[in-house]
């Protein structure tokens, strides 16, 4: 068993100390130790894995989920396809004015496609061919046909899998 430092004992350290020696302490047990304890090491979450196999399959699969989530209104898919630190920018030409960029996190985005802004393009006008696919190393460019836009995607390989890290969409107003 390790002892505690006797710096931890004097008034100054208090809890800043205290949790240190415990940090430290918690990460000396042994990992399995810690399993049998219950304790989890912390991950980041994400969607389901991506099988072995070709990447611009998997590139494509994690695209066309991407725009089925949109049409359906599923945030939950949709959520399997984004980085943690996705954002989503709409580039706005405007008549007689200068562009306007309108930025979202993915949490506004997931909220948005929860509340089914993609379920007003009808089923018969719905699109979601991939144009252009570019890939190099962990990071690929798709370029996504929709129904009422096209969507430059950036997705990066992550935890396994690949996952959307931005997108930016052309509109007119």
């Amino acid at each position: 068993m390790l002892a505690r430092p006797s710096s931890l004992a004097s008034p100054r350290t208090g809890i800043a100390g205290l949790l240190s020696w415990s940090i430290a302490m918690s990460m000396a047990v042994a990992p399995s130790a810690r399993a049998a304890a219950g304790i989890v090491p912390l991950m980041q979450a994400t969607g389901p894995p991506e099988t072995p196999g070709d990447t611009d399959a998997a590139i494509r699969r994690t695209v066309t989920r991407y725009a089925t989530a949109w049409y359906e209104g599923n945030a939950t898919r949709m959520a399997e396809t984004l980085h943690p630190e996705f954002v989503h920018r709409a580039v706005i030409h405007q008549a007689d004015a200068p562009d306007v960029v309108e930025s979202m996190s993915g949490l506004a985005w997931l909220d948005a496609v929860d509340r089914g802004h993609g379920r007003n393009a009808k089923a018969s006008e719905r699109r979601m061919d991939i144009a252009r696919l570019e890939t190099s190393g962990g990071v690929a460019d798709a370029t996504l046909q929709m129904a009422d836009r096209l969507e430059h995607l950036h997705l990066v390989r992550w935890n396994g899998g690949w996952r959307i890290l931005d997108a930016v969409t052309e509109a007119s107003r």
